[in-house]
């Protein structure tokens, strides 16, 4: 599929600004007279990531400096402080046997091509590789680099594969977006496995009604907002009255023009949310939950039986930490994860089970957070080598590298 480019002069369609139309011709409708069932025009120029002024190198050091702390803070004085020995832990990893390694390795990059699915499908027309390498790449950056730069590479990404400008802004957010609400939806889908084991409190289930009206509502008022222009109208000034009056009490300036930018998603990102946010919301979900499946293949593998820790609550703690790590808890996710699984896991298993469990959580780790780094990057460093640019700036005046004889926004990674 061939992508138009964003470069040249654009067709010669309708009745450019400042032009009488032709004798016969009846002038063209006010914007403001079309009907509420069809979408408004795209706007001219929509607001990049890529744009953005990168990170200086004292702001990157800054905050890999505040990630070590924390890393170190945690493994070196919390861990240690409750007890897990880091010798029978190590002792519990080296005897795995090379199947068992790469069983848990085959289980642990699933997760990867799942979630880089998402990528492909809030893309088009990307295909599943690329989706693949964004996921990866993007993972890279955010693991390493705390902040919102992974936000910016997408973007680059996409406008080095051929994408025009504002479909590369659509993509880039509606990827963080599916990716929310995927998380969010976990612990309803936890508390559904427990209430079918028959093992769940009253306060779960409370958990779980509210987070679903809380899905509920986003996800409905996101396709009335689509719908609706008036809708749209008013979602953005009471969004914006909100906003002025709570930074006014911070004493602080808040976002201008909420209004513009609700009517901006639904001009631009109407179709896309109708046609493809709901499957690629729910691939989400599915790659999210998959990353119970090397902690659990790791607790069986170090000696933590069923019958201490069963499959569903292995499911719950995965399910549970990812949605809390949904808030910015830590720079780059840095150790805080990892200490949410062995306090969960290490409370239902007990003390005597504590050191394999944190062997476990290790293990799962090196899958989530640690491998698609080193990865990530390899690709990035390729990328950057074959158009010839940076992941932290893009020049809109140029048009996107595309390779010779490889039709534009079909590039491979």
């Amino acid at each position: 599929m061939t992508l138009p480019s964003d470069t040249g002069p654009p067709p010669d369609v309708g009745q450019r600004p400042g032009e009488t139309p032709p004798p016969g011709e009846a002038p063209p409708p006010d914007a403001g007279s079309l009907p509420d069932a069809g979408l408004p025009p795209t706007p001219s120029r929509p607001r990049t990531p890529g744009s953005d002024k990168p990170p200086s190198r004292r702001a990157l050091v800054i905050r890999l400096l505040v990630m070590l702390a924390v890393f170190g803070f945690i493994f070196g004085i919390v861990l240690p402080a409750a007890g897990i020995s880091y010798a029978e832990v190590v002792a519990a990893i080296r005897e795995l046997t090379l199947a068992q390694l790469v069983l848990l390795t085959l289980v642990g990059i699933l997760p990867y091509f799942v979630l880089g699915l998402v990528y492909a499908l809030l893309n088009p027309p990307l295909v599943a590789r690329q989706g693949t390498t964004m996921w990866l790449s993007s993972t890279a950056v955010a693991n390493s680099i705390p902040g919102p730069v992974d936000m910016g590479l997408r973007y680059v990404l996409l406008r080095w594969w051929g994408i025009a400008s504002e479909p590369a802004v659509i993509g880039t957010t509606f990827t963080g977006l599916a990716d929310t609400l995927g998380r969010l939806a976990l612990p309803i889908i936890a508390v559904f496995f427990l209430l079918i084991a028959g093992d769940v409190t009253r306060q779960l289930i409370v958990i779980a009604i509210a987070a679903t009206g809380a899905l509920a509502l986003v996800i409905g008022g996101g396709i009335a907002v689509v719908r609706s222009e008036s809708l749209a109208r008013r979602v953005g000034r009471r969004a914006q009255a909100l906003s002025d009056r709570v930074m006014a009490r911070m004493g602080r300036k808040g976002p201008e023009g909420l209004e513009d930018r609700v009517l901006e998603f639904r001009a631009n990102a109407g179709q896309l949310i109708m046609t493809r946010g709901g499957p690629a919301s729910l691939v989400d979900v599915l790659g999210q939950s998959l990353w119970a499946l090397p902690l659990l293949f790791a607790l069986r593998m170090v000696g933590v039986p069923s019958s201490v820790i069963p499959a569903v609550y292995v499911y719950a703690a995965v399910a549970f930490v990812i949605a809390i790590m949904v808030l910015p808890l830590a720079p780059g996710g840095a150790g805080v994860p990892q200490l949410l699984y062995i306090a969960i896991l290490g409370a239902i298993a007990g003390p005597e089970y504590e050191n394999q469990v944190t062997a476990a959580v290790m293990l799962m780790w090196v899958y989530q957070w640690l491998l698609p780094i080193p990865i990530g990057w390899l690709l990035i460093f390729r990328l950057q080598r074959r158009y010839g640019g940076s992941i932290f700036k893009i020049d809109e005046g140029v048009a996107p590298a595309t390779p010779v004889g490889e039709p534009q926004g079909t590039a491979p990674a």
